[in-house]
């Protein structure tokens, strides 16, 4: 329990590091006027579309978005966002499930259900600034659970999903929480993010409990998988970041992702094997 907790700490230090250093190595992106957006007030942006929400939540496996074409670019990346974080809920009721038939500790299915409760929430508040920016009727998400995985398929989708993506998510959702200038955002990012670190912490004690039942071959497949996550995150925040995106819901601009993305590589990603 000791460990468990110097483990759990240690990550959130790396987090607040990461987050810390990208404010202070100056490159965060300036912006720290506020948007005159009333609570209820629709808002249309314009600006280059970026179609993907690149960490938001937990992908369950077979998922995909569904793209809102039409709608502005600011509420297209809160209605991918809605999605992914809806897709999220059952992606953590399938963990779980499975962590309980694979004779996990309880904890961990404990804290799998928890997170799905957060991600309800975190559904709700995207739905809300979707229709804010001009995304109404965002898709319904439906994910059917593949019967009886094994626990190297659940560790392998832990360590993309969770180890990896979750992970930069939570430092990109407090980064949001901090720059976004829409206050209504900002306040919502902040409260994902402190339930993003949570959620990226359960995922690397899965990761540790689970590597503990595989043999080696696979525990290397896995690590291999891994650090290919990493470099498909890595090619994703080179795309430019739309400026409304920027400003409104306070993504970082390329060279702040890469920046945080490059740090939780040196501090947490490549020692992970």
């Amino acid at each position: 329990m000791i460990f468990r907790a110097m483990v759990s700490l240690r990550l959130r230090v790396i987090l607040r590091e990461v987050v810390d250093t990208s404010r202070e190595a100056g490159i965060v992106f300036a912006g720290s006027g506020r948007a005159n957006v009333g609570p209820t007030d629709m808002v249309e942006v314009s600006g280059v579309r970026r179609e993907e929400s690149a960490c938001v939540g937990r992908r369950p496996d077979g998922f995909s978005v569904t793209p809102m074409a039409s709608a502005p670019s600011v509420g297209a990346w809160f209605a991918n966002a809605a999605q992914l974080e809806a897709a999220s809920v059952h992606a953590f009721r399938i963990l779980h499930d499975e962590l309980l038939a694979h004779g996990a500790p309880e904890r961990l299915a404990v804290a799998a259900e928890r997170a799905a409760r957060d991600e309800i929430r975190h559904a709700a508040m995207m739905r809300r600034l979707a229709r804010r920016y001009g995304a109404s009727n965002v898709p319904e998400v439906d994910v059917q659970a593949k019967p009886d995985r094994s626990l190297d398929a659940i560790a392998l989708e832990n360590a993309v999903e969770g180890c990896v993506r979750e992970t930069y998510g939570a430092v990109e959702a407090a980064l949001q929480g901090e720059r976004a200038t829409d206050p209504l955002v900002a306040r919502i990012m902040r409260a994902i993010a402190h339930d993003e670190a949570k959620h990226a912490e359960l995922a690397w004690d899965v990761a540790a409990w689970a590597r503990n039942g595989l043999d080696v071959e696979t525990r290397t497949a896995i690590d291999v998988a891994m650090h290919g996550a990493v470099s498909d995150l890595l090619r994703e925040l080179r795309r430019d970041t739309d400026p409304s995106l920027a400003r409104l819901a306070g993504l970082p601009s390329k060279r702040v992702a890469m920046h945080a993305a490059s740090a939780l590589q040196a501090k947490l990603w490549a020692r992970a094997s």
